[in-house]
């Protein structure tokens, strides 16, 4: 189911609450997050937009791994996208990081395990990011009488 997420954990030593909160985020969802110091702007491939941003949070405690499949939203990838290059991005220590992970195209899902819960995006696994600016001033002309 897009934007499901089911979880087990390693250990749990203090029994609690698990909520996944998913949305698709589009520029201004991402930025209200980035301007409440929730996470840093995406800098890495996004397949497609809307963002498709997972916030995990669980109020126990736990030793070890938590081991978590992503139910991702196939409508809004790119015509012809090869779902094989998806991966997840995982908020932790100020930035954004690729967490090993395995996608199932068929079930349009994706599995990770991790040792802390928080902000994860859907991104593509390789690919560059190029950065183009472009000077909007106008070109200056001389004109003869």
């Amino acid at each position: 189911m897009p934007g499901g997420c089911d979880y087990s954990f390693d250990d749990v030593t203090s029994e609690g609450s698990c909520c996944a909160d998913y949305s698709h985020a589009d520029a201004d969802e991402i930025s209200t997050h980035v301007a409440a110091g929730e996470f840093s702007p995406p800098d890495f491939l996004l397949p497609g937009e809307p963002a498709q941003l997972w916030k995990m949070k669980f109020s126990g405690s736990y030793n070890g791994s938590v081991n978590l499949t992503f139910g991702y939203d196939p409508t809004i990838l790119p015509g012809g996208f090869d779902e094989s290059t998806l991966c997840l991005f995982e908020y932790e220590n100020g930035g954004w990081h690729k967490v090993a992970s395995t996608v199932d195209a068929v079930m349009k899902k994706i599995d990770v395990s991790v040792t802390n819960l928080g902000a994860f995006m859907l991104g593509v696994d390789g690919g560059t990011v190029y950065t183009i600016g472009a000077n909007t001033a106008p070109a200056k002309v001389a004109i003869n009488e």
